[in-house]
């Protein structure tokens, strides 16, 4: 029998699965409804045995403030030995916190109408951020901005499934969503560590993760090309690594963008700079004392010398970004992925290298 979470590989998906599993805490399997308890009590630091909620809601989508951009993906309230408590569920598959979302669930979960909504005290809300991927410094960084938050990633995840188990004295549930998914977890633990060995024509965006997490980043002898730079991004056609550089001074970052196309049998990298501040710049706490157009001139200075072209960026990144090809510098060869991924990552580390040489020349 196939596992179903190899294809419902979506957040939507997984918030399905979590109020399945919560709503389930007095189902007819006991298997289940001992994972429900023990979750939330992982979740809320309680001792609850089974049988011990009185009643249990979930909520998908909670819009805060009405505001139907921003909404809290899982909410369970439930009522334990005469007191309300809500557990907070920021989902994630392999997407990025953005633009202070959880500063904003902070908002709406501080309201009073949101607690009178739910009759519950502050001091009983529980707020998970839970993430079935490898550790990011990015989300370790909004979740430590935010008020309270708990980071549960894959590993995490993994551990704490394994734990109950171990508990339980047995090797599944008996119960086949249940263990699809206790399954798929252990599937992306293994594919999250090993690099595939399938020909890197036919991977998966997970494979080129996994490559580039662990060919590139780890044990590279250039100290500026870390994970703390890195953001991963995808896109509909392909997938693609983005790496920042902080212009010191200013606002403004460049980036260079390494872009794995699923079609094709090649990669390579161009350059973009962005001409608005960023939440993540580490200088966004400093006076700004160039106009853009400066600083744009000054990217353009540096990244189009010897340069064959200069290109506008796709009408998608119109008003934020300008692309700087440089098809002459090691910045813009093409990777063959027939060359298997030793060469490939070498190629990478040295494309990076290259980017951020040329970004250390420009003088604000």
């Amino acid at each position: 029998m196939k596992n179903i979470f190899d294809y419902a590989t979506k957040e939507l998906s997984q918030d399905a699965f979590l109020m399945w599993l919560f709503e389930n805490y007095d189902c007819e399997n006991n298997n289940v409804r001992f994972f429900a308890y023990k979750i939330l009590n992982e979740f809320n630091g309680l001792n609850m045995n089974v049988g011990d909620i009185d009643e249990l809601k979930t909520f998908r989508q909670f819009a805060c403030n009405g505001n139907n951009k921003g909404k809290i993906d899982v909410i369970i309230q439930f009522k334990y030995s005469g007191d309300i408590y809500l557990t907070v569920i920021e989902d994630k598959t392999y997407s990025n916190t953005h633009d202070n979302q959880l500063i904003k669930y902070d908002i709406t979960l501080n309201n009073p109408e949101t607690l009178e909504y739910f009759n519950v005290g502050v001091d009983k809300i529980s707020k998970i951020f839970y993430k079935t991927d490898i550790i990011d410094p990015f989300d370790v960084k909004a979740c430590s901005e935010a008020d309270g938050w708990t980071t549960y990633f894959l590993d995490d995840i993994s551990k704490m499934l394994d734990m109950i188990l171990a508990e339980m004295g047995k090797s599944s549930t008996g119960d086949e969503i249940l263990d699809d998914y206790i399954n798929h977890i252990h599937n992306l633990v293994e594919r999250t560590t090993e690099i595939s060995t399938k020909p890197m024509s036919e991977w998966s965006r997970l494979d080129f993760r996994t490559f580039f997490y662990k060919k590139v980043l780890e044990n590279n002898p250039d100290p500026r090309i870390s994970q703390e730079i890195i953001y991963d991004v995808k896109y509909h056609a392909y997938c693609s690594f983005m790496i920042f550089y902080y212009i010191p001074g200013t606002l403004n970052k460049i980036t260079a963008e390494v872009i794995f196309r699923e079609y094709s049998t090649a990669a390579h990298i161009m350059c973009r700079v962005s001409y608005f501040p960023s939440i993540d710049n580490p200088f966004n706490d400093k006076e700004e004392h160039h106009s853009e157009p400066e600083i744009e001139q000054l990217v353009k200075d540096t990244f189009l010398k010897d340069a064959k072209r200069f290109e506008e960026g796709q009408k998608r990144y119109a008003r934020k970004y300008k692309t700087f090809a440089n098809e002459s510098e090691a910045m813009a060869k093409r990777i063959e992925y027939n060359n298997g991924p030793d060469e490939v990552a070498s190629a990478i580390k040295e494309m990076l290298s290259a980017f951020l040489d040329r970004c250390e020349k420009i003088k604000i």
